[in-house]
C-alpha cells in the first residue's frame, strides 16, 4: 500500500513538534525513507514513533522496519566538541564489562536488544558491571556521565 509513513521524535514529558511525514511509493519491496528532523536539534527525545501510514489497513498487512539511523549534528559550541564519551570493554565479553569515561559517571542502564530494562547501577563507583548471568546476545548500555545520557551497545557472548 502507497502512502505517508510519519516520524515524531518525544521528550520524556510526551511533548513533541510534530509528525514529519514523507511518501513511501513502492509496494512488497524494501524502501529507504528520508527524514529531516534539522528543526528537532537542541532537543533531548526519548521516543521515537513511526506511523506506518494514514490509511485504513488490513489487520493481516505486515510492516517492516530495518536499519533505523541518523547523522550526528553538527556542535554548535566548542564545549560540544569535547563531549564526554564512554567505552565499553572488553566487547564482545563473556562474565564483565568495564565502562571506561573521561568524566563521572553517575548511573548506568543495562536494555536488551527489545528495549527491556534488565540491570541498573545509581551511584556507580565501580565502573565493572558483572554480565555473567546475562544470555548470549546483543545489549544496549545507557550512561549518564555528567548528567548527559550516552547509549552505547555491546555484546555477550
Amino acid at each position: 500500500m502507497v502512502s505517508d509513513v510519519g516520524v515524531k521524535l518525544v521528550r520524556e514529558d510526551d511533548w513533541s513538534l510534530g509528525e514529519i511525514k514523507v511518501a513511501n511509493t513502492v509496494t512488497d519491496e524494501w524502501e529507504q525513507l528520508e527524514f529531516d528532523f534539522s528543526s528537532h536539534m537542541g532537543n533531548t527525545y526519548d521516543q521515537i514513533v513511526v506511523f506506518p501510514d494514514f490509511n485504513d489497513r488490513q489487520s493481516d498487512n505486515v510492516i517492516y522496519f530495518d536499519n533505523l539511523y541518523g547523522e550526528a549534528a553538527m556542535p554548535t559550541s566548542v564545549g560540544e566538541v569535547e563531549e564526554a564519551r564512554i567505552t565499553l570493554a572488553p566487547n564482545p565479553a563473556v562474565n564483565t564489562i568495564t565502562l571506561q569515561s573521561a568524566t563521572t559517571v553517575s548511573r548506568y542502564e543495562i536494555y536488551s536488544i527489545t528495549g527491556r530494562l534488565i540491570g541498573f547501577q545509581e551511584n556507580v563507583y565501580d565502573t565493572t558491571i558483572n554480565i555473567a548471568d546475562y544470555p548470549k546476545g546483543i545489549y544496549i548500555l545507557k550512561a549518564y556521565c555528567d548528567g548527559e545520557p550516552i547509549v552505547e551497545k555491546f555484546i555477550k557472548e
